[in-house]
């Protein structure tokens, strides 16, 4: 049997439906009509879809060609970026279902969610932070302080990632190590820089520095309010 856990993904009382939808079609179909009639959609994360057809692909890629041109990144460099984003969705499609593979379904659904944190944080028109940057010059004194500990921060060896997380009224500047190890549990991420070496490697060889730079030409601080 298959279960398509939505009780689980999304915070809904509703029963999970267990079975098998191609060959139980009208079990699923009365499923799937009850669940049309509650508020669901406001619950979904923007990847997050139930196919109604077949209900084969739970995790959906977004698209993000509109970052094509991005200044600071070439077109090959973001491109190959989409593909390896996508190849974590399609793993984290194939490993759901797959008790045996939590621990390689974890790691491909981090990586997942943190390109998608990380993307959607992009702009070709950035806009101006409102709340974050108060915030963060409140904590560290001015916002270069807050900078230049957060880029020491991604400048650590090995691949990963560098968050700027909220809990309550603190802001931490965290090192992920490849995607699963170092998140702060409850805490909210704000910002999320990709520091494996396929985010930079194409446009800037080994120079850590010089992507950094570039990617904070590019942040909508607008979208990283939104997240407080």
């Amino acid at each position: 049997s298959t279960l398509f856990p939505y009780t689980t993904l999304f915070r809904s009382s509703y029963p999970d439906f267990v079975g098998d939808p191609d060959k139980e079609p009208g079990k699923f179909q009365q499923w799937l009509d009850k669940l049309r009639i509650r508020p669901w959609n406001s619950n979904l994360h923007p990847s997050f879809r139930i196919d109604l057809i077949s209900a084969k692909e739970l995790f959906v890629a977004k698209d993000y060609n509109h970052l094509l041109g991005l200044p600071g990144f070439s077109d090959e460099l973001l491109t190959n970026h989409f593909k390896l984003y996508e190849g974590y969705v399609k793993n984290a499609n194939k490993l759901r279902a797959k008790p045996k593979e939590a621990r390689q379904f974890e790691w491909e659904y981090d990586g997942m969610r943190l390109h998608e944190l990380y993307f959607d944080a992009m702009n070709r028109a950035p806009k101006q932070s409102t709340k974050v940057v108060k915030a963060i010059t409140k904590q560290f004194g001015s916002y270069d302080k807050w900078l230049t500990d957060f880029k020491k921060v991604g400048k650590t060896r090995g691949p990963g990632w560098v968050i700027l997380y909220q809990d309550k009224d603190k802001l931490y500047n965290c090192w992920i190590a490849e995607h699963a190890t170092g998140h702060l549990t409850g805490a909210t991420p704000l910002l999320v820089m990709d520091c494996w070496e396929h985010a930079y490697i194409t446009d800037y060889g080994i120079d850590r520095d010089k992507y950094m730079d570039a990617f904070f030409k590019v942040i909508d601080w607008g979208v990283v309010d939104s997240r407080m």
